[in-house]
């Protein structure tokens, strides 16, 4: 069954059906997030700021939605940046504003996956990372409040992916920080998971070499 047919009105039939849908969903954002990263050149990110590495690959995840080799499943995707998110009475410039999110576009229910990014690159990024403007936005339910998951994207301007996941790990031990593969060209991928609002939340964390 392709990602356009399983559509959210179609799903419920059958127990289990919006969670499978919703796996092929996040799935397929993450083939989007490595088409575009994959047409940038790294080496050019290695001293631009979070918002500038942000929106370029922003840029690159919208055009290509439009080329014939869209993934498929997302020829229906949009992809928004520096998005404002409502909720908690917060209106107009007040708003928070998520990184990324990328959404299914069309008649009926929308679903959206939301990314928060960080730059990894100092001794206190990891602090930022996890911290209340990183993860913290996610389990406070200030970000993504309806779904039951989101991304993180650390962008690596310092050391190596691999030294970074370390790190990570080390302060996320208790939330089960894994391996868990997205796609073949995002091979720094990770989840964790954790509970908000008595409810199971998972976080899929990417790191992308931007050096």
């Amino acid at each position: 069954m392709s990602l356009r047919r399983a559509t959210p009105r179609s799903l419920g039939k059958r127990p289990g059906d919006a969670a499978v849908y919703r796996r092929r969903f996040v799935k397929t954002v993450h083939c989007v997030l490595a088409g575009g990263f994959r047409r940038l050149v790294a080496a050019t990110l290695a001293e631009k700021e979070e918002t500038a590495i942000t929106g370029v690959l922003v840029d690159e995840m919208r055009a290509l939605l439009e080329r014939r080799d869209c993934p498929k499943g997302a020829e229906h995707f949009s992809v928004h940046d520096d998005r404002p998110e409502s909720g908690d009475g917060v209106e107009g410039s007040s708003r928070p504003r998520i990184d990324i999110v990328v959404e299914r576009t069309g008649q009926g229910p929308r679903p959206r996956f939301h990314f928060e990014a960080k730059r990894l690159n100092r001794s206190d990024s990891v602090a930022k990372y996890i911290g209340n403007e990183g993860m913290g936005c996610f389990l406070s339910g200030k970000y993504a409040n309806h779904d039951p998951d989101a991304g993180m994207l650390g962008y690596v301007q310092r050391d190596t992916p691999e030294t970074w996941a370390t790190r990570l790990s080390t302060n996320l031990s208790g939330a089960g920080w894994a391996l868990h593969s997205l796609h073949a060209s995002l091979p720094y991928s990770y989840r964790s998971n954790h509970t908000r609002g008595g409810r199971p939340f998972e976080l899929f964390h990417v790191l992308l070499l931007c050096a």
